[in-house]
């Protein structure tokens, strides 16, 4: 079964493999630096693809994160997702990083009526959305 390839570059590079079927990740790569998407991503996409026999063509598709974050960083992990869909001819689908935070709530169960997800913004801001019990 085909896996996703996920990266998103809002705060860390990170890359993973995601169960196509479950939804699960298979495996990762984080970096522990906040500013070096550019020297990573393509070592990390490399490194997964490799480890678990795939090839980029057989993936299901590319989920990249679109943001809230650094612009700069945010645009290495976009241009790098399209330009790989675009090169093994699947498609790119981009999710808000904070939904994904919100969907971490939504799977552990009870939740509250109204919740906020955040993010480091640096520079003492945060990025954050708030939340119902359906995800909106």
């Amino acid at each position: 079964m085909p896996n996703y390839l996920a990266i998103d570059t809002s705060a860390n590079a990170s890359v993973a493999l995601v169960d196509k079927t479950t939804g699960s990740v298979v495996d990762q790569r984080i970096s522990s630096k906040g500013n070096d998407q550019t020297e990573t991503l393509s070592a990390y996409v490399k490194e997964l693809l490799d480890a678990h026999g795939q090839k980029g063509q057989d993936l299901a598709g590319i989920i990249v994160g679109v943001g809230p974050g650094p612009f700069t960083g945010l645009r290495v992990g976009l241009v790098a997702a399209r330009t790989f869909g675009f090169v093994w001819q699947i498609p790119v689908y981009g999710v808000m990083s904070l939904h994904a935070l919100a969907e971490q709530v939504l799977d552990a169960g009870q939740v509250p009526a109204e919740f906020v997800v955040a993010s480091d913004a640096r520079r003492k801001e945060v990025y954050w959305a708030r939340y119902d019990q359906d995800g909106t």
